[in-house]
């Protein structure tokens, strides 16, 4: 939580999008997956 305050808030902003979009990648990704292994 220390380290999290030193950080200015558009890199924190920033970090959370980026977060963010990392989780919805992952979860195309493996809605992908599961598509992919239920047509084989």
């Amino acid at each position: 939580m220390i380290i999290t305050n030193r950080i200015p808030n558009e890199l924190r902003s920033q970090c959370m999008v980026l977060i963010s979009l990392e989780r919805l990648y992952l979860m195309k990704k493996s809605k992908n997956i599961q598509k992919s292994i239920v047509n084989w």
